[in-house]
């Protein structure tokens, strides 16, 4: 799980927060199986770390949805030509992934509903109640996907998180 946004900023700072919070409860759980990661932005330094994996969520926060709403959709490597710059999207990680280090993991994005982008490290209370639910469904993904890698299944079923 990768959550990335800025810390700093309120609400922009709610994929970090679902990432961290994600981290403590797979550790209470002794979950080894999954890795939580934190970055402000996506940068192609990122591609080794995601190419190592089976799967990966993206957690980020989104000022096109309601506040504390989440949105679930499923993303594929973007043409490699598109990887150009320091700033990444997704769809561009993953083509980097693929490009350069030969496995693509199957991605999902998360997005956030976030409302407020003030100064501080305070999420607005539907954010931070957010954060909680979703933080919560993520523990049960990565619970149900160690259950079913030996059928191949990778879907991803985040309803009602947030």
């Amino acid at each position: 799980v990768l959550g990335f946004g800025k810390p700093l900023r309120g609400d922009d700072g709610a994929g970090p927060a679902v990432a961290e919070r994600l981290e403590e409860l797979l550790q209470a759980d002794g979950v080894t199986t999954a890795t939580c990661l934190v970055s402000m932005q996506l940068t192609p330094e990122l591609a080794d770390d995601l190419s190592a994996f089976r799967r990966v969520v993206f957690v980020d926060a989104s000022f096109e949805l309601e506040p504390g709403k989440a949105s679930v959709t499923q993303v594929w490597p973007r043409d490699q030509r598109a990887v150009l710059g320091h700033l990444m999207s997704p769809e561009q990680l993953l083509a980097l992934c693929q490009g350069a280090f030969g496995n693509c993991p199957d991605a999902w994005v998360v997005a956030l509903g976030a409302g407020e982008m003030e100064l501080g490290e305070t999420l607005s209370a539907d954010v931070a109640s957010a954060v909680e639910r979703l933080a919560g469904r993520l523990r049960y993904c990565v619970a149900q996907w160690d259950q079913q890698d030996q059928d191949g299944v990778a879907g991803m079923d985040v309803a009602g998180a947030a």
